[in-house]
């Protein structure tokens, strides 16, 4: 990603308040960045009274030097006792921006706050790049919406009991749109690497030329399969090497139309751990999505044409998707991870919707969890996509949704991810304290339904 660019924007408008002059000052934009991969964050600081901003407003356009089409304006009313923040474009409507994860924000200057802290998270709505716009009729298209007082209080009343709704406070509006990339999910960025992996995504599926048959068995289902070539296999990993390789491992012999020799595996001790049901960011749902679209066929090796022998290795426990995921990146380079689920569910996005809008966008099979990637690479000892996996992980975290991987199985079991969101968690503790999931996720802990992270509770004291 580029280096943001960042500007203080000049000619601050008035904002035409009430009789009483609720809104003090002036709502000036102060910040405008955007990164290379259109990232565009716009902030405005305006001093008011929250509990007596007037009913309707007079827009204040924004200019600003950023690529962003339309004519934008600000305003900021009282409805129904609750803050409304509008923030439109005119026409045409949100589709134009090309797709785009908007987030709307308040946040207050809290005289407690330290040097460097950030102003306090008041208030948040994140509109996802499937919707197709939130504006209100009489205001056209935009980004629109209200923020209930009591929620406004609340989080405000944590961060600090000098917060009073109807006394003169410095607040921050922030509107930041992300612009999501076509695959969805973070991939090599090599041409050529990706055109290997479509080809051998197709060849992955096909009996031959292979001679090395994963099986994955499903409920009450026939289950699924991927196919390989031990000589690449045992030279790209050396988990892989070791365990085809092992002596410890019998090999027997099954008559058939033609010859072939299975292996069965059963119970490979970490097996669970790979997609393990404790964590919520399982590539499960992903692999019971493509049995439903019935896209990973069966095929009866018996009706292959010609002699071959092939080793059954049967992976109980271990993900397809996940699996596939890394067998794309020993075979082509290539490798997809998805969205963390604690990013969807910020955007109101459940998993389904989630993968269907990848599989509508991209030829490549559907990515993995990088949780999930992180927890296979470990064990086949690929440091290198085991690192990959590891930093879009970091770079995935965020206030909101922090709080589930802090107190996941995840944090729980592996030094490294630990490391990350404990150091996440304390940089921006002010703020994710304030969040209803880690309220939640808090209380849990404290009545013991989520054991074991008593160490991880530890690191995050030592680092405050």
């Amino acid at each position: 990603m580029a280096t943001p660019t960042q500007s203080t924007l000049g000619s601050p408008a008035k904002v035409e308040g009430s009789a009483t002059q609720a809104v003090q000052g002036r709502a000036s934009l102060v910040l405008g960045r955007c990164a290379a991969d259109f990232d565009v964050s716009l902030t405005w600081e305006v001093d008011m009274i929250l509990s007596e901003l007037p009913d309707s407003a007079n827009a204040l356009p924004i200019n600003h030097p950023l690529p962003l089409q339309g004519k934008w304006t600000l305003r900021i009313t009282s409805k129904l006792d609750s803050v409304r923040l509008s923030i439109v474009h005119g026409e045409p409507d949100n589709r134009f921006l090309g797709g785009v994860d908007a987030t709307l924000e308040l946040r207050w200057e809290s005289p407690d706050a330290g040097v460097g802290d950030a102003p306090v998270l008041l208030a948040r709505q994140i509109w996802s790049a499937n919707e197709e716009g939130s504006a209100c009729t009489e205001l056209g298209p935009g980004f629109v919406h209200k923020f209930p007082r009591n929620q406004i209080e609340r989080a405000g009343k944590l961060a600090s009991e000098d917060f009073d709704y109807g006394a003169v406070g410095s607040f921050h509006v922030v509107l930041r749109l992300r612009r999501r990339q076509k695959a969805l999910h973070k991939v090599d960025a090599s041409e050529q690497a990706e055109q290997i992996a479509k080809r051998f995504a197709d060849l992955s599926v096909l009996p031959t030329p292979h001679d090395v048959r994963f099986y994955f068995p499903r409920d009450n289902m026939t289950g699924l399969e991927l196919w390989a070539n031990a000589a690449m296999l045992s030279e790209l990993s050396p988990f892989l090497h070791d365990f085809l390789e092992s002596s410890a491992v019998p090999a027997s012999p099954r008559k058939t139309k033609r010859p072939r020799t299975e292996i069965e595996i059963t119970d490979l001790d970490v097996a669970t751990a790979l997609d393990d049901l404790m964590d919520e960011d399982s590539d499960a749902e992903t692999d019971d999505y493509l049995v439903e679209k019935k896209e990973t066929p069966l095929y009866g090796v018996d009706e292959v044409r010609g002699d071959f022998s092939y080793r059954q290795i049967a992976l109980n426990g271990v993900s397809y998707t996940t699996f596939f995921t890394v067998l794309q990146y020993l075979q082509s380079g290539h490798y997809g991870l998805a969205d963390l689920k604690s990013e969807t569910e910020l955007r109101h996005e459940t998993r389904l919707q989630y993968l269907q809008s990848w599989d509508a966008a991209s030829e490549l099979p559907i990515p993995a969890s990088p949780k999930s990637t992180y927890r296979l690479a470990h064990l086949l000892r690929l440091a290198d996509l085991k690192a990959e996996a590891l930093e879009f992980f970091e770079q995935s975290l965020a206030v909101e949704g922090v709080a589930r991987e802090f107190f996941s199985s995840m944090a729980a079991k592996y030094p490294e991810i630990q490391e990350v969101v404990v150091r996440y968690v304390a940089e921006h503790w002010a703020q994710v304290k304030l969040t209803q999931g880690w309220i939640d996720r808090k209380d849990a802990w404290a009545r013991g339904e989520l054991p074991g992270r008593e160490h991880v509770w530890a690191a995050l004291m030592d680092a405050m």
